[in-house]
């Protein structure tokens, strides 16, 4: 599932295969890289959906993928596969997180990062259920100044419910400088997950602090759950059941949940784009013109998942384990219609209903979560000033990855309080790092 990168390129007669790049590597082989710049283009603005290496002379292989002698990759295993077969295993969601969590924590002091949500709440709760490890695990949860990024009452609630202990930590004040902006320019692409320098070190801290090895998050649980609110939840039920499905009560609870009228939603499910548009040059979304609009959809969120497993202090410091991601149980919602995993009413419906008599009511079936927006858009409001020198110099500007006028109309008091964007301002800023990061490191190598 990705959670280990697999970069190759040719050096010295040899065809070199690693899953990180660093810096002896780059010096001692002096391989023929570039920064492509195009790619760095097509991404920013995709917040995580990635096509391959960001690097001219290296391949990054998707999950599934092999790759023979001479190069040629194939994939073994695809996510729209395991969508066509649709269900065929006994085994429920709730047994599967929790044979998936217990193997992945087996042997290991972990800390969870629980922020209050479903997702991290559903992990926590597999955790607390597995006998042996009820000494040892601790959960931590951050929070900010602002009423809408402390989630500490939610997040009392889980360790209430699991018996787990609770480390509650005021979030660092996000600070941006060079050096930590360009420390994670060893990956094959920009480190999204580093930009939060203080924080990230904060966590790292805290699990040497703990001796914790391992790191558990709820990322990714948004996605393989299904919680976007679209439409295409009724598309698919009308390709399934035909115009029987107009009868049912699908139609109403879904424009209910999208907030649509029922005509709208039904537009929208007769006209949607059924030849299934390459989105990305990634190989998972090539071959799914034939799958339901929603299960496309659902296919899109998972692959921005891949973007998790990129450097962070945190991953430096322990194992990084997102174990909503695991395959079995990405197989097992993926092989779920959207209508079924919705419940055709709202978001994560099915597990949800799967994960109910394990989580406090006010979790199970809570509406929304915390919001740190505020946090780093305030955090991007104090940095202007670095930030408008950093971007609108930088080798993103230059090489016209990011458009200078359009850019430093962003970088204003004015638009970031009225139209935000400090989450674009965020990306750009990981992106130069590493763009910065690997021309040092080319030009020291040549």
């Amino acid at each position: 599932m990705g959670g280990l990168e697999c970069i190759t390129f040719d050096a010295a007669g040899a065809q070199v295969v690693a899953s990180t790049l660093p810096d002896w590597l780059i010096v001692g082989l002096s391989p023929k890289l570039s920064i492509d710049w195009s790619f760095l283009h097509r991404q920013f603005g995709r917040r995580g959906i990635a096509g391959g290496a960001a690097l001219w002379g290296a391949q990054a292989l998707a999950p599934g993928e092999y790759l023979d002698t001479v190069g040629k990759g194939k994939m073994l295993w695809l996510p729209a596969d395991i969508a066509r077969r649709g269900p065929t295993a006994d085994e429920t969601l709730v047994g599967l997180v929790d044979m998936c969590i217990k193997a992945l924590t087996s042997g290991r002091r972990v800390l969870t990062e629980v922020s209050g949500g479903f997702d991290s709440a559903v992990v926590a709760s597999a955790l607390g259920a597995i006998p042996s490890s009820r000494e040892g695990p601790d959960l931590i949860n951050y929070h900010t100044e602002e009423i809408e990024g402390d989630e500490r009452a939610y997040a009392r609630l889980v360790a209430d419910r699991t018996g787990l202990n609770l480390i509650e930590r005021r979030k660092p004040e996000f600070a941006f400088d060079e050096a930590s902006l360009r420390e994670f320019s060893g990956a094959v692409g920009p480190a999204i997950w580093g930009v939060d320098a203080r924080y990230d070190r904060d966590v790292a801290d805290q699990c040497r602090a703990l001796g914790a090895d391992a790191i558990l998050s709820g990322k990714g649980g948004d996605s393989v759950f299904f919680q976007m609110p679209t439409p295409m939840v009724f598309a698919d039920r009308l390709r399934s059941r035909g115009l029987a499905s107009l009868t049912e009560p699908i139609l109403p609870s879904v424009a209910r949940w999208t907030r649509r009228s029922v005509w709208s939603v039904l537009g929208s499910a007769l006209f949607c784009d059924v030849t299934g548009r390459r989105v990305s040059d990634h190989p998972w979304l090539s071959e799914i013109s034939d799958l339901p609009p929603g299960k496309r959809l659902h296919l899109r969120s998972l692959t921005q998942c891949l973007s998790f497993a990129g450097p962070s202090r945190r991953a430096s410091a322990a194992h990084f384990i997102h174990p909503l991601l695991a395959q079995p149980v990405v197989e097992h919602c993926l092989s779920r219609p959207s209508f079924e995993l919705t419940q055709g009413r709202r978001d994560r419906a099915y597990a949800r209903t799967c994960f109910e008599a394990r989580l406090p009511p006010e979790i199970a079936w809570r509406h929304g979560k915390g919001d740190a927006t505020a946090h780093f858009g305030r955090a991007v409001a104090a940095h202007l000033q670095f930030l408008r020198s950093y971007l609108l110099e930088g080798l993103l500007a230059t090489q016209g990855v990011l458009d200078r006028r359009r850019l430093e109309r962003s970088l204003s008091l004015d638009r970031l309080i009225w139209s935000g964007g400090a989450g674009d301002v965020l990306q750009a800023a990981a992106m130069e790092g590493w763009a910065r990061g690997w021309e040092r490191r080319l030009r020291t190598s040549a």
